[in-house]
């Protein structure tokens, strides 16, 4: 499905360095799941915990505690 697709997208902009692609991907692929499956879904929670790696990548604390 996109959302999953978007998601591994992201996680592929991450390790190569492109955090802002990966921001972009893991934040489209969020938006779809939360509509999709519900903001509680396990599959929002580890969207949301990538989301909150890549801010500390970025050296966003304060963002990544947000996650």
């Amino acid at each position: 499905d996109i959302a999953a697709t978007l998601h591994n997208l992201a996680a592929i902009a991450h390790r190569r360095g492109d955090l802002q692609t990966a921001h972009d991907h893991y934040t489209r692929a969020l938006a779809i799941k939360d509509k999709v499956l519900g903001p509680g879904h396990p599959e929002c929670a580890i969207t949301l915990i990538n989301l909150g790696a890549l801010h500390r990548s970025r050296h966003c604390p304060e963002q990544a505690h947000a996650f």
